[in-house]
Parts: C-alpha cells; sequence; structure tokens
C-alpha cells in the first residue's frame, strides 16, 4: 500500500501542518533572526511565555511591611451575608491572614507554593474540615481554601526587584 494513501490520524494532522507552518515561517524570515526561530517554536510547542498561563498577584510588599516592620497590612473588606434585618455586614481580610492561619494540612507549603496552588473561596455545608481556616482567621467561620484546579504564576505585586549588575 503506498504511504500517501495510507490514512492518518489527527494528532498525525496536526504535528504535519504546525511544521510546514514552521517551514514557511523559516522561508520568510531570516534564520539568523530571533522572529523565526521564535515564531517556529511558538507554533510547534505552543507559547514559550506565561501568556497562555493564569497568573495570581502575590502582595510581596504589604508580606513584607507585616513580617518585617511589624506594621499593620492592607486588608479588604470582605461582604458576609446575614440573615437578619441589617444584611449585611464587612470583615476585614488579608492574603497574609489566609497563609498565616491556613489548615494544618498546608503548614508544609510555602507562601509561594499556596498562592499558585490555593485560593479563599466562600464555605458551604460539604466543605471538607482539612479546608477550614483556623479559628484565628477573620473569616474562619464563612470562608474555606480551595485548590486551584490548574497551578498559576504568582506575579509578586507591590515592589520592583532590583536589579543584579549595578550599572544597568
Amino acid at each position: 500500500m503506498d504511504a500517501e494513501a495510507q490514512p492518518i490520524g489527527s494528532r498525525q494532522r496536526a504535528a504535519i501542518g504546525r511544521r510546514r507552518v514552521a517551514s514557511l515561517l523559516y522561508a520568510i524570515t531570516n534564520r539568523r533572526e530571533i522572529a523565526g526561530p521564535l515564531a517556529a517554536l511558538y507554533v510547534l510547542r505552543g507559547s514559550c511565555a506565561y501568556m497562555s498561563t493564569s497568573c495570581a498577584s502575590f502582595p510581596l510588599r504589604n508580606v513584607l511591611h507585616e513580617l518585617v516592620e511589624q506594621q499593620s497590612h492592607p486588608c479588604n473588606l470582605v461582604e458576609l451575608q446575614t440573615s437578619g434585618m441589617d444584611g449585611v455586614t464587612f470583615r476585614a481580610a488579608s492574603f497574609l491572614d489566609d497563609y498565616l492561619f491556613r489548615p494544618a494540612t498546608l503548614e508544609e507549603i510555602s507562601i509561594y507554593e499556596f498562592v499558585a496552588t490555593h485560593f479563599r473561596r466562600k464555605g458551604t455545608l460539604k466543605s471538607p474540615t482539612t479546608a477550614l481556616f483556623m479559628s484565628e482567621h477573620p473569616l474562619f467561620n464563612s470562608h474555606c481554601i480551595a485548590l486551584r484546579e490548574n497551578e498559576v504564576v504568582p506575579v509578586l505585586v507591590g515592589m520592583r526587584m532590583p536589579f543584579i549588575d549595578a550599572d544597568s
């Protein structure tokens, strides 16, 4: 049987298509320029940057102010629904509170890994006890920790990282 006549799977077709597009990119651009190889890498393997990955902010300045300078850290007001006549109340909670008063099962996780893999959400009756905040957390009776389906890239927010080279 001729190789051209054999059926090709959809994955093989996609791979062949990517290779053909990559060869066109090389033909159009100069091989010595970065644009051609970078475009080919993007086509062949997907994004070579974090453009296709979700991000979460990591408020590093706030964390450092609280830990090093012993200053009060900025908090977000979280709306809590109540069944009384008042209807709505607010509590102050911060990212650092979430990390400091995390469940005991997450004791060994670093703050960077915590940002990448977990987030705060409203608790339900079905929330597992291993996901509940410690009682010192301002939202311990209404919120819990949830595991992200896909890890995110923590983005340091609040301060500029210094350059290594003094001349730059």
